[in-house]
């Protein structure tokens, strides 16, 4: 009896049969990986600020450290900016092709962007001896996790909503 499948020559890939796909399936990874590296690298900055000033004013500091501050924090934006970019381009398709499946590309970014964003301000704010050390490097992919968890749960909500409206 022959074989169901036609054998494979060494080094095929799974989607031999399929050329198209292996394509697909790299621009999907590479402009999600671009999604999140523009939406971390945007992000980044702004939420320096904010988080500085949000520091600030817990902190109780005057207008001369506020002026300080918010300078040192432009001259850290550009390397938070690059730390971010690398973070949403790794974290975006490991996150896209895992949790987020089903969740749309632009939904998942910024959603994503702005959980880690929350993080990182409410981290540094809320445990200030933090703000210097490696532990504020967590705070963004936390925040980001969190958020990807609370998409999925909620597309599965809405997928399970229209199947039920269906029926």
């Amino acid at each position: 009896m022959p074989p169901l499948t036609p054998p494979r020559e060494p080094g095929a890939v799974a989607t031999a049969r399929h050329p198209g796909r292996l394509r697909a399936v790299l621009q999907t990874t590479a402009l999600v990986s671009a999604a999140g590296a523009v939406a971390g690298a945007i992000a980044a900055p702004v939420v320096l600020t904010v988080a500085t000033l949000a520091r600030l004013v817990v902190s109780g500091g005057g207008v001369p450290d506020t002026w300080t501050a918010v300078v040192n924090a432009f001259r850290g934006a550009g390397a938070l900016g690059t730390l971010a970019a690398v973070y949403g381009a790794v974290l975006g398709p490991l996150l896209g092709w895992t949790l987020l499946r089903r969740v749309p590309i632009g939904r998942a970014a910024v959603t994503c962007a702005v959980g880690a964003a929350v993080f990182l301000v409410l981290g540094l704010v809320l445990l200030p001896l933090a703000f210097d050390g490696l532990l504020a490097l967590a705070y963004p992919v936390v925040g980001g996790l969190v958020t990807a968890l609370a998409l999925r749960w909620r597309q599965r909500d809405r997928a399970s909503a229209g199947a039920d409206a269906g029926t």
